[in-house]
């Protein structure tokens, strides 16, 4: 009877927890989706969230209270980390680059194991590491066109409703296919920094046309990694290693010299120790569903 008595309150604290949880993990999506050099997607296959939220996503109406009460959350952390931290990461990445890099490369960093544990679930075999390769390649790629821009020979479209459109496109590519930095490509579009003043200053004319290209790319793209996930799971696992490493490759700044390397090394573990929360946040929350 006893037992019985505390359950509730039990379930509560549960439910509580799994919320305040998920709305962490969406913060780091968020604050990842708008740094230089790092894909948002990448950061949610590293925690261990992506292939469920893509499949909450692919199924919302098969399960609608489920899925919605899975995805809100991680919705309302990313919103929270984009609006706060737009104006934030722009300061910090503009002063102390490599810093904010290092603290990203221990996020992916931490997630490696877990990441290869679940490729490696039914065996591994050589021909899983052809995936890894073209996904590398084209994180690299990416990279090359980042360095044109920083020679100053990036594309320059001008803002109107048709390119702020294209660039919600940009959005969605870099948030669902882990390894794309979106940051990079609006940098080589020349529309970072103009849609980074736009959601820190609300500004809702330039921002609907941005929202509506994300759905409209999201939705064929959710549908693409929920079948890819499904049917070819340890090939997808592998890709997705292919973009961690390809990742900290591509913006890889150097080393800091004197005591500033120091602290590159404290954050990057740093990293590495916030990844293995969140691995573990995320372990406990798919216990609890």
């Amino acid at each position: 009877m006893g037992d019985k008595a505390v359950e509730p309150s039990k379930k509560w604290r549960t439910g509580e927890m799994l919320f305040l949880s998920r709305v962490l993990i969406g913060m780091v999506l968020g604050i990842a989706s708008i740094t230089p050099g790092v894909s948002g997607g990448v950061i949610a296959a590293a925690v261990g969230i992506y292939e469920p939220a893509v499949h909450a996503v692919s199924n919302l109406r098969k399960d609608l209270k489920k899925n919605i009460l899975f995805l809100m959350p991680l919705g309302i952390g990313a919103g929270i980390g984009v609006l706060l931290f737009s104006n934030i990461i722009k300061y910090l990445y503009a002063r102390w680059p490599n810093e904010v890099l290092f603290l990203f490369f221990g996020l992916v960093a931490g997630s490696m194991p877990s990441v290869l544990r679940v490729a490696n679930e039914k065996g591994f075999r050589a021909k899983y590491l052809f995936a890894s390769i073209i996904t590398l390649g084209i994180v690299l790629v990416f990279a090359f066109m980042e360095g044109n821009t920083g020679s100053g020979h990036g594309m320059r479209l001008d803002w109107n409703f048709a390119s702020a459109v294209f660039y919600g496109v940009v959005l969605a590519v870099g948030t669902i296919i882990p390894g794309i930095s979106t940051s990079f490509i609006l940098i080589y579009l020349g529309a970072y920094h103009e849609l980074l003043s736009a959601i820190a200053s609300m500004d809702i004319v330039k921002l609907i046309p941005v929202g509506l290209g994300a759905i409209i790319a999201a939705l064929p793209l959710i549908k693409f990694a929920e079948i890819m996930f499904k049917r070819f799971r340890a090939v997808s696992y592998y890709g997705v290693l292919g973009f961690l490493v390809g990742s900290m490759i591509a913006v890889f700044p150097g080393f800091s010299r004197g005591w500033m390397l120091l602290l590159d090394v404290l954050l990057f573990l740093a990293g590495i120790a916030v990844s293995i929360a969140l691995l573990n946040l995320n372990k406990d929350n798919n216990h609890n569903t």
